[in-house]
């Protein structure tokens, strides 16, 4: 189809959706905050606690991405890293 010169062209919601799904969302969110929490605890700086906090983020984002793609195996995996993201942050907030 082609438009003319000057005319304006409406998105639909349904276009952004299909574009851009959510399962897309949560899967590279995921994947930015996994990655970006592995580099902050590698630095092991004073700071690097904050990367259990981002593998927290992370794994929310991938256990969306696992229920919508119903991958058990992605599912029970996000469930344990989720165990070991809190203890991770108990560890690093624990006064010693």
């Amino acid at each position: 189809m082609t438009q003319a010169c000057g005319s304006t062209k409406k998105i639909s919601a349904t276009f952004v959706v299909r574009r851009f799904p959510l399962r897309s969302i949560a899967e590279w969110t995921g994947c930015a905050t996994g990655l970006t929490g592995a580099g902050v605890l590698a630095l092991n700086a004073s700071f690097s606690g904050w990367g259990f906090a981002l593998f927290l983020v992370s794994n929310f984002f991938m256990l969306i991405y696992g229920l919508q793609i119903r991958s058990k195996g992605l599912i029970l995996l996000q469930l344990g890293f989720t165990v070991t993201s809190i203890t991770g942050l108990i560890n690093w907030l624990r006064p010693f």
